[in-house]
């Protein structure tokens, strides 16, 4: 597994709240709890499914994620 991408300041908002398949469509209550948008995905040679994991985290914490399977 591997950090895809990162979102914050501007960025983090619209990233954080983008309805899916584009984002993770995390409501703006939640989002307004964290501070940044982590975007990790698997690789082909992990074992299993493959998939994209979306997390929110407030100060390096994780405030909640959000599992998708596929790419």
């Amino acid at each position: 597994m591997y950090r895809v991408d990162i979102a914050t300041g501007d960025e983090f908002l619209p990233a954080a709240t983008a309805a899916p398949p584009f984002g993770p469509g995390f409501s703006a209550e939640i989002a307004a709890q964290a501070d940044t948008l982590e975007m990790w995905g698997s690789s082909l040679t992990d074992p299993g499914d493959d998939f994209v994991e979306y997390r929110l985290l407030k100060e390096g914490q994780v405030v909640q994620a959000k599992r998708f399977a596929g790419y």
